[in-house]
């Protein structure tokens, strides 16, 4: 801090007037720096430009005659006049008239008189007051010139003193007062205002907004309250704030309210003020707020208020009040580099973290770990600026209370988790109430012990990381046996959670090094709390814990590890995380990681493979260890011969090869400084890196077992585009080649990711020129099976809707023609479904084929694989070429019995289209045949349906309805009156079947959509018989399979509403007043009653109110928008009744978007609006009471609420 002046203090009956005899004595050199502080002063208050003040510059001193220069203000000014002004300062006998002689003329003064400015000799000993000021003036007029005369002035001990009580700050600065008031340059010089601020845009715009209204002309701000936690930034807020202000020359800041009678100081200035003074007072308690504000007050004309503190205005209204919060860490980052500029991420991420949004914190932390760079957080709490700074914080009180609340993340204070903090309280010998008292005490004056719900923590995390030392320190042996007296295992959880914020942290450390000593088996991995505890003893001893951890997990068989419950595994699978980055944790936790891979199950969440391949991408690996080390890992796990390790490797190794550069989120670190995460430095090593993987995939493949290929398939797909680089492109190639004698069943796959990759180039990319295609292209030639079924495989084996890719088959077609023998050989893997351009090859045989030769073996289901399109499209070329009594013939010759006949003639049915004989013979074979539900259902599929005279149809759909096949019907009559709706009289009687029979819909959600379609057209002839069909599906629905609220079925239902209102209340009616009323309101759809008639629902709840008023409240929408709605109606009939109250309350909250207690105060404002609005007595008492219970409920929401968001901050600490 700034050493302030207080040389000759000179007692005075007001501290901020000043007395000549204060100014008389000084030397040239002070009354220089009194000039500079007056000139810059006015300047502020009468808008003139600072930049234009000089004094003692090099440009106007020595023998010019000029000590200082102002330039002319924007308006004129009772001090610095109304033009630019040439000033001459003389301290002690330099001012006597007698030695006056020859300064007015000296360069500048004359100049400057010349061009119409002033001259003004400042003569601080002159103590004759304006007599002495008028003799001195006379001698430099007569020098001069009597037309000079009104811009020569002097200015004696009495006139300086005068201009000096106009600003209490230089007049506090005078009169030498006390530490206890201090002035902005004195506030702004201390060492914790060193750093540089930083703010977002928003508190940028709190600042000019602050400022103006302080300074308005018209109802300014008298008194601004500033408060937030302890370090948070308070003060600095205030000074950014008048540091940028027009009044910052007239700014004063007291340290501590305590030290200042602030009622006083404000009397005394507004007894000598000309503009209004800001006066900042810090550490202001809520209740000597309203006395400082009647004060000033009492001189609004004269002073400005800014008082600092911790808890917020009481009166807001009169004392506006600001909030100060943590800096967020977008803020935080940037500040951090602006200091460290060579920080690695990571670095940067630790110190804010540490920080938890307190600049000074992050500034000493990053200092320390500038220093040293693997600091922990346990480590930076034994450095002892960082400790009395945090010390600070707690101010004077006597704070062992909060070491209850430190120890924990968070710990249960109220209800029935009281007993978490009492146990703490009690282990550590410490009286419970007091403990919660001084705790109370404390949080009320500084805000630092925050509640949720009935949790309390530390809040901000440095303070609690602290203060969880320090209780260390008091308690080293209790501590270490608290896990083992808390009560609860979320408390257990926390208290392990905090352990592992200061990790490093000596006694911590210690602590861990003797628990890892204790024994440890598979049973310890039994608990998530466990495995938490296994955890934080690995952060401050990781080589002891991983050690336990791999043994254990060797000697666990798979059995005992597939039983590891779900939340300790990810618990587990957490910790490792944590432990991989480390570049001395990584090998062992890696294969922990890995040996928990083999038990992995299939559910649908992070699990150990996941995060062990993912350790092996090049990018964003998630660890600091450079890729060749990695392969340690790679290596062990090969050489066990596992084929589960086998997988894993090969998984592992894709992961480098592949282009994508993902990542699972970063897990949260231990207390210590992350190590950058690897990742190579330039092309060239990436290229290294990719080399090792494909190196290492072609090692394993060579010797791979048939259980591998699938995974090193996966790996080829990805390594198949590094052919496309010439560094890589000999390995891929010998990695390919080898796979191949490895496993020849991989040959085509093989072939068809390179021909994939040569397709991509040629037509896509186009970047290679011929001398890098042409090694591919030899590759590709290697890899293709000259066989007749690898020739087939490569060219039936694929299918392009693109013509021009599409290859020729006639060659093939031919080869088949020519060898019956062949066209055996090949069908099976022809008919496996494999072959997606068997059609087209089907195609290109009919066209050589004339006479029908091959159409036996074709249609022969000897080594069959059940796909026909081999057929379909054989028999499609045949029927285009002869027709369709050709087709009907065929169609004829094979409608047998057997079922795959019968499967064989289905699909060339719905594939090659349906004549008119054709559905003749459906609908026989359907009457005559046990045709399966499956078979039956191909004809679904395609356009054939669309083409054939209704009449025809007709018959085939009734034969399907007469036969159970009522699915398929439905899907190719609804798809008909879709596409045809001026059918829909015609098939008004099947239709009127398939529409009214939902059994189908309900066992089968690919349904809903056809029979909606196939629904809606009949709405209006059938409006009450679809009620009726719909209704009593809802009501025989079984279990949850099927709901009406969110079938398509409701659409039809509420378009019957709309239709048939009468109709449908008439059905709706006589079920809700039978016996099963209860089951019809479960899960009935909204959207339906509004449409109903209004008068016939209220008749028939009047007969029995409190029970069918109840039901109806979950059917109705709650919108109050008139008194004439059907819900405004009903509770302004029956409102008052118990059973109605609690029902349409109940209704207003059943679905709900976002936070419940914001919800029910969004939903109790409505019901004010209702109760102010609505003519109805009964609805407004409803609305009253309604509203009021809401709110309570949303209170309760509110804590929960809070203690979720207190789990999630524990947590994210």
């Amino acid at each position: 801090m700034s050493q302030r002046s207080s040389r000759h203090p000179v007692p005075t009956a007001n501290p901020f007037r000043v007395l000549p005899a204060r100014i008389k004595d000084m030397n040239e050199q002070e009354l220089g720096e009194l000039m500079s502080m007056l000139l810059r002063a006015q300047a502020q208050r009468s808008g003139s430009p600072l930049d234009q003040i000089r004094v003692n510059t090099e440009e106007k001193a020595g023998d010019e005659g000029c000590d200082a220069w102002t330039a002319a203000p924007a308006i004129p000014d009772p001090w610095l006049g109304a033009t630019e002004t040439c000033w001459q300062l003389k301290a002690g006998t330099a001012g006597q008239p007698r030695n006056l002689a020859g300064e007015v003329t000296k360069p500048i003064p004359t100049e400057t008189l010349s061009i119409g400015g002033r001259f003004v000799v400042v003569a601080s000993q002159s103590v004759s007051g304006r007599e002495g000021d008028t003799n001195r003036k006379k001698i430099l007029v007569q020098e001069a010139g009597e037309q000079y005369a009104s811009q020569i002035d002097v200015l004696g001990s009495e006139r300086l003193a005068e201009w000096c009580t106009q600003h209490p700050a230089i007049a506090a600065h005078l009169n030498g007062l006390p530490s206890s008031v201090w002035r902005l340059s004195d506030w702004e010089a201390s060492d914790e205002h060193e750093v540089r601020w930083w703010c977002t845009e928003q508190t940028e715009s709190d600042v000019q907004a602050h400022r103006a209204a302080l300074t308005a002309a018209t109802n300014p701000l008298l008194h601004l309250h500033i408060y937030g936690p302890p370090g948070v930034g308070k003060s600095r807020y205030a000074l950014e704030l008048c540091r940028g202000a027009t009044f910052r020359e007239e700014v004063l800041y007291v340290p501590q309210v305590d030290d200042v009678s602030v009622p006083a100081l404000i009397s005394h200035l507004a007894e000598l003020a000309v503009q209004p003074v800001v006066i900042v007072v810090d550490e202001v308690a809520s209740g000597q707020l309203r006395r400082l504000r009647d004060e000033v007050g009492r001189h609004s004309d004269k002073v400005r208020l800014i008082t600092i503190g911790y808890q917020p205005s009481p009166d807001p209204a009169r004392i506006p009040h600001h909030t100060v919060r943590r800096q967020p860490s977008e803020v935080m980052a940037r500040i951090v580099r602006s200091w460290h500029p060579d920080f690695p991420r990571e670095r940067i991420e630790f110190v804010l973290r540490f920080a938890d949004g307190y600049v000074r914190l992050a500034k000493l932390a990053a200092e320390a770990v500038a220093q040293q760079p693997h600091l922990g957080a346990g480590n930076l709490l034994s450095i002892d600026t960082i400790r009395q700074h945090l010390k600070g914080l707690l101010g004077q009180h006597r704070h062992v209370a909060l070491h209850v609340v430190a120890l924990l993340n968070r710990v249960g204070w109220s209800d029935d988790l009281e007993v978490e903090g009492q146990s703490i309280a009690n282990h550590l010998g410490l009286d419970w109430r007091k403990v919660q008292s001084d705790v109370q005490a404390i949080d009320q004056e500084l805000h630092i012990v925050p509640r949720g719900g009935r949790f309390r923590m530390i809040s901000p995390r440095p303070l609690a990381l602290y203060l969880a030392a320090e209780a260390w320190e008091t308690f080293p042996n209790l501590i270490g046996r608290l896990p083992g007296v808390l009560p609860t295992n979320s408390a257990r959880l926390a208290f392990w959670a905090r352990q592992r914020q200061m990790a490093s942290f000596r006694p911590t450390a210690q602590y861990a090094t003797r628990a890892l000593e204790e024994p440890f088996g598979v049973q310890d991995l039994s608990s998530e709390i466990a495995i938490r505890q296994w955890g934080t003893l690995a952060a401050s001893d990781p080589e002891r814990g991983l050690a336990k951890m791999r043994n254990t997990l060797e000697r666990a068989t798979l059995a005992e590890c597939e039983r590891i419950s779900f939340s300790a595994r990810q618990a587990l699978i957490e910790e490792l995380r944590r432990l991989v980055w480390p570049i001395a944790t990584f090998h062992e936790a890696a294969l922990c990681l890995a040996l928990l891979a083999e038990s992995d199950d299939d559910r649908p969440s992070l699990n150990a493979t996941d995060v062990f391949v993912r350790l092996f991408g090049i990018w964003l690996s998630g660890t600091a260890v450079p890729f060749d080390e990695r392969l340690e890992a790679i290596d062990w796990l090969v050489t066990s011969g596992r084929v589960a390790f086998l997988r894993l490797a090969v998984r592992a190794l894709t992961q480098a090869v592949k282009r994508d550069h993902f990542r699972l989120p970063v897990a949260e670190p231990t207390d210590a400084t992350r190590e950058p995460e690897w990742r190579p430095a330039n092309d060239q090593e990436e290229l290294a890196c990719v080399l090792i993987a494909l190196q290492r995939l072609r090692e394993i493949a060579a010797a791979a077992p048939g259980d591998l290929q699938a995974d090193l398939l996966e790996a080829t797909r990805y390594a198949a585009m590094w052919l496309r680089n010439c560094a890589t492109r000999a390995i891929v190639a010998d990695l390919f080649l080898t796979l191949r004698r490895a496993l020849p069943s991989a040959q085509e796959a093989l072939r068809g990711q390179v021909a994939e990759l040569l397709d991509r180039e040629t037509r896509h990319w186009q970047e290679l020129e011929p001398m890098d295609l042409a090694p591919i292209e030899s590759l590709h030639a290697e890899l293709e099976d000259p066989s007749l079924l690898g020739r087939i495989r490569q060219w039936v084996g694929s299918f392009h809707w693109d013509v021009a890719r599409q290859p020729d088959l006639d060659p093939l077609a031919r080869e088949l023609l020519e060898t019956p023998d062949g066209l055996l050989q090949v069908l099976p893997w022809l008919t496996s479904g494999e072959a997606t351009g068997a059609w087209r090859l089907g195609e290109c045989i009919a066209a050589l084929d004339p006479q029908g030769n091959l159409e036996p073996l074709l249609v022969s289901d000897a080594n069959h694989g059940g796909d026909w399109r081999l057929l379909c499209g054989y028999l499609n070329a045949k029927h285009v070429a002869f027709g369709d009594v050709w087709y009907d013939n065929w169609l004829r010759r094979y409608a047998h019995a057997s079922p795959i006949a019968l499967g064989m003639w289905f699909d060339v049915a719905w594939r090659c289209g349906v004549t008119e004989t054709g559905a003749a013979l459906i609908e026989h074979l359907l009457r005559t045949q046990s045709v399966s539900d499956r078979t039956v259902s191909r004809l679904a599929l395609g356009q054939w349906s669309l083409d054939l005279p209704a009449p025809s149809l007709r018959g085939v759909l009734r034969a399907m309805v007469d036969r159970d096949h009522r699915a398929t019907a439905l899907q190719i009559l609804s798809h008909r009156v879709e596409q045809k709706g001026e059918e829909a009289e015609f098939w008004g009687e099947i239709a009127r079947d398939l529409i009214l029979d939902l059994v189908p819909l309900r066992a089968n959600d690919h349904l809903e959509y056809p029979w909606k379609a196939l629904a809606l057209p009949y709405v209006g002839t059938q409006a009450a018989a679809l009620t009726r069909a719909i209704l009593d599906s809802h009501l025989n629905r079984r279990g949850a399979v099927w709901f009406l609220e969110f079938s398509e079925a409701k659409i039809v239902l509420i378009e019957c509403a709309k239709r048939e209102p009468a109709v449908v209340w008439a059905e709706l009616e006589s079920r809700l007043s039978g016996p099963e009323a209860e089951r019809i309101v479960a899960y009935f759809p909204g959207g339906v009653l509004e449409h109903l008639p209004i008068d016939a629902i209220v008749r028939w709840v009047s007969e029995n109110p409190e029970l069918r008023a109840s039901f109806l409240a979950d059917l109705i929408p709650m919108t109050y928008t008139s008194d004439q709605t059907i819900e405004a109606r009903l509770v302004g009939l029956y409102g008052d009744k118990r059973a109605v109250k609690r029902a349409f309350l109940n209704a207003l909250t059943r679905s709900r978007v976002g936070l419940a207690s914001e919800y029910k105060d969004d939903i109790a404002d409505r019901l004010d609006a209702v109760a102010s609005r609505t003519s109805l007595p009964k609805l407004r008492r409803w609305a009253q009471w309604a509203s009021h219970r809401l709110r309570i409920d949303a209170a309760q929401d509110t804590e929960v609420e809070q203690e979720r968001w207190f789990g999630l901050h524990a947590e994210s600490d």
